[in-house]
């Protein structure tokens, strides 16, 4: 994480502020990941298959942002890999875009990103991803601090994203009076509201089935 701080600075030097900081983290569960084990193997036997693959999903996802452009031209960008917690690699990446291709208002974000669920009824496969990889779950001691998460949640729900001067982003959550649980069987599991989602990019969950903060 240190060097990616230095590479940045480096190029905040040319391209000034940066515009995203996104997070790719591996999904044990990926089938080109299942397909590979052998009978009686699970994921966490192999992380030489989960570094591979994950490899390859990388190289896709960095030629979508910068050789396709989907979030706009980019001029410049760094990436760091890492292996935390359960060692599941993932990729800090930070860009640098193009002036005509800043988000700089509220509804720039709301283009790009949404905090909260999908429609189970009309989206269910979106939903499921969001339910099971952009909900981090109740906290524990291992990412507490002074006894509150220190990621901050759950946030407070919110009508309307917002942009302080800073250019820091407070993203839509609505309060719709629901809830949900990774086990719908289970009434007494953790229930999640979209105070608990992770902003996440609707086309890049689908195509990589991850968590993508």
């Amino acid at each position: 994480m240190y060097q990616l701080y230095q590479d940045s600075m480096a190029l905040a030097r040319y391209y000034h502020r940066v515009d995203y900081f996104i997070t790719m983290t591996a999904n044990p569960n990926w089938p080109e990941i299942k397909e590979a084990l052998l009978p009686g193997q699970q994921p966490s036997d192999r992380p030489d298959i989960i570094a591979r693959v994950f490899n390859l999903k990388r190289n896709a996802f960095i030629r979508d942002l910068i050789k396709s452009g989907y979030l706009g031209r980019v001029l410049g960008y760094v990436y760091t890999i890492e292996f935390q917690k359960r060692g599941l690699p993932h990729m800090h990446i930070l860009l640098f875009m193009d002036p005509n291709s800043k988000p700089r208002e509220p509804a720039d974000v709301d283009e790009i990103i949404s905090a909260e669920f999908p429609d189970p009824e009309t989206d269910p496969e979106l939903f499921d991803l969001v339910l099971r990889h952009m909900t981090p779950g109740p906290c524990d001691e291992r990412c507490q601090v002074n006894g509150k998460c220190s990621n901050g949640f759950p946030k407070a729900f919110r009508e309307a994203t917002s942009m302080d001067d800073n250019a820091y982003v407070s993203c839509l959550r609505r309060n719709t009076g629901k809830t949900y649980g990774l086990h719908p069987e289970k009434p007494n599991d953790p229930q999640y509201d979209n105070r608990w989602v992770v902003p996440y990019n609707r086309v890049f969950s689908q195509r990589y089935q991850c968590h993508i903060n």
